[in-house]
């Protein structure tokens, strides 16, 4: 079994077998017991002093004003958020392979602080992947692609090109203080501003009902996507607030991020971005990726990994079986098929064997065969994805996907 940990500190993940395990924002308070993950979210307003939320982002070994004995810097509380991540697990980490996926700011000093610390929780580390290439890898349709999503406290965008079957990383730039806190304070702010100017009532006069208003805003802002005005109460205290206002405050309050909503083609937006983008524009060309889609990529990209080990390095490429927007304009009848770099004519019949090889003539056995430009499962295929019904010709640029094999099938016509 393999792990993959995606350190995204506005959600830490773990996946196992194409499967979600927990998710743990990044967050500790070491105010007399030490609380991680959602427990110091839910009590980070009752003691500000000692919250913590940039050890992911920040990941170093600079002393940190804390008076817990078990926290010195931020790799501390990094080592403590992956102790807590087990305890909600159903087995050890200790001898664990795991694969990391990290923003595309991570630099050298955090990776090699992050390789010491899963050594020291028992971890093989068997790969470290860009975030932004593992979540794009599956969809990579476009010579160009742009990748954003919100952390913490930035947001993080990520170009990408593909070429030759390669998805490599280019280049990043992280927006700085436009991340999720920013959004959350802002929100905050005006809900209390509001509660003042209509109540007189102050919800931040005490940690108490500060806390109480932190914790409601995901609330509220969920139903500011879809209502017009939206219901707030806190400690008796009831008011009504235009979701519209709202909606313009915080966007005043991330620039950045609206700027590349509204500017650029072929943007993916990562899917915790995804949740709030009608928070932040109300129309955006980009295409909004969902957690489910971020589970199955980390599940790819886990396959892929084991199948072809890279090293312990920070990987940002990575073999692409998609093919360039551009490349296939027909709609003709294909005549060859492509698989592993080989063109295959298709006036024969081929057969795909259970190691991923082509061979000619009909093999006993076989995920799935291909015969006069239509192909049929075999006998050992667990799932055969076509473009089409199966059995019927398939045209210039149509892909089948087999599961379990990482290459695709592409159909093609060769010009004479």
């Amino acid at each position: 079994m393999t792990l993959l940990l995606e350190l995204n500190d506005l959600g830490v993940r773990c996946y196992s077998d194409g499967e979600l395990l927990h998710q743990s924002p990044g967050v500790a308070v070491t105010h007399k017991q030490l609380l991680l993950g959602e427990q110091a979210w839910q009590q980070s307003r009752l003691h500000p002093q000692n919250t913590y939320t940039e050890f992911w982002s920040q990941l170093n070994t600079a002393p940190i004003n804390s008076h817990h004995p078990k926290v010195r810097h931020h790799g501390d509380l990094a080592y403590l958020h992956l102790q807590h991540i087990e305890s909600q697990l159903p087995f050890e980490l200790r001898e664990q392979d795991v694969i990391y996926a990290l923003p595309s700011s991570t630099d050298r000093s955090a990776l090699a602080l992050l390789l010491g610390i899963s050594q020291q929780c028992g971890l093989n580390t068997i790969g470290i992947v860009d975030q932004a290439l593992a979540s794009l890898l599956p969809h990579a349709q476009h010579s160009e692609l742009w990748h954003l999503e919100m952390h913490l406290n930035d947001s993080v965008l990520t170009r990408l090109v593909l070429a030759d079957d390669q998805l490599q990383r280019q280049q990043f730039e992280v927006l700085n203080d436009q991340g999720w806190l920013k959004i959350h304070s802002k929100a905050l702010q005006f809900i209390s501003d509001e509660f003042i100017q209509k109540t007189r009532f102050n919800p931040r006069h005490d940690a108490d009902s500060e806390q109480l208003l932190f914790n409601a805003i995901p609330n509220w802002l969920t139903q500011c996507l879809t209502k017009p005005q939206i219901s707030c109460e806190i400690q008796g205290h009831n008011i009504d607030i235009d979701s519209q206002q709202l909606r313009q405050f915080i966007c005043d309050s991330v620039p950045g991020v609206i700027e590349k909503l509204q500017s650029l083609d072929n943007l993916y937006l990562g899917d915790h971005l995804s949740q709030w983008q009608p928070l932040l524009a109300a129309s955006s060309r980009a295409t909004n990726l969902t957690q489910t889609q971020q589970t199955a990529a980390m599940s790819t990209l886990s396959q892929q990994l084991q199948a072809h080990p890279e090293g312990v390095r920070f990987i940002t490429n990575l073999p692409c079986a998609q093919k360039v927007d551009s490349l296939f304009k027909q709609s003709s009848r294909a005549d060859h098929f492509l698989w592993k770099h080989c063109a295959y004519p298709l006036n024969g019949l081929y057969s795909l064997d259970s190691d991923g090889e082509i061979i000619t003539g009909e093999q006993t056995g076989a995920l799935m065969y291909v015969q006069q430009g239509k192909v049929r499962a075999g006998e050992n295929a667990i799932s055969l994805k076509q473009k089409g019904h199966e059995g019927s010709a398939l045209a210039t640029g149509d892909q089948v996907h087999i599961e379990g094999i990482t290459e695709v099938m592409t159909f093609i016509e060769v010009k004479r």
